[in-house]
């Protein structure tokens, strides 16, 4: 589980409408002191605090972790036949936290052509390319969720009891998720929060201390961004 969900999930904010984290009180706390639990007890690998998304990945592709949350495009590589846990393994949506909901965290990945790339025809050729039915259908059949309606509907017709259940589960998933804002600093938002998290996690500053640090360096990051 990312932070931004598990504050979500506890009632706290990360981005409210002005971008200004609410998030010392119950429910940073809450979610702070989960991630750091789990690091203290073991339950998760020592190592973690290190790693990024690829590895926590490989974690439990491997079969060294005995569940993981991760992106729907990975899906495919668990199923391979090179996957420790191939055939091994189930999905579920995350239980609901402290404030009665289960949230899911998403980047919103997405196309786009720069004003001078809109002009290029070969820019607009790649474009129409890339989000084309049959590059979305093979992008689903790869275990994405596709951006189009009439593929998502071709793919769940055809699916096997097992996968036609994941789509359902992914369809359930997206009307509970959370999505980063878009500014151009949010890059340094990312860094502040698994630098601070790490420390957090690791006992290098206290759960009060990361969220005050998390506040305050993100609160400037966004002042920065609008020219206050």
């Amino acid at each position: 589980m990312a932070p931004y969900e598990l504050v979500e999930m506890a009632g706290a904010e990360l981005f409210p409408p002005d971008l200004t984290p609410q998030i010392e009180n119950e429910g940073g706390r809450w979610a702070l002191q989960f991630l750091r639990t789990c690091y203290a007890e073991g339950l998760t690998p020592p190592a973690l605090t290190d790693w990024h998304y690829d590895k926590v990945h490989d974690c439990f592709r491997d079969g060294h972790a005995a569940m993981v949350g991760d992106w729907p495009g990975y899906y495919a590589d668990y199923c391979s036949a090179s996957s420790s846990v191939r055939d091994r393994f189930a999905l579920a949506l995350y239980p609901a936290g402290p404030a009665g909901k289960s949230l899911v965290y998403g980047g919103s990945h997405t196309f786009a052509l720069t004003p001078r790339g809109a002009d290029s025809d070969d820019a607009q050729a790649l474009l129409r390319f890339l989000i084309a039915p049959e590059q979305q259908l093979l992008e689903a059949q790869q275990g994405s969720v596709p951006v189009r309606r009439s593929v998502m509907e071709t793919v769940q017709q055809s699916a096997s009891p097992v996968e036609k259940q994941r789509w359902e589960m992914l369809a359930a998933a997206i009307q509970h998720v959370v999505i980063p804002p878009k500014f151009a600093r949010y890059p340094l938002v990312e860094e502040i929060l698994w630098r601070t998290v790490q420390a957090a996690m690791t006992g290098k500053l206290t759960i009060d201390e990361a969220l005050h640090v998390m506040t305050m360096q993100i609160s400037e990051i966004v002042a920065g961004e609008h020219g206050r």
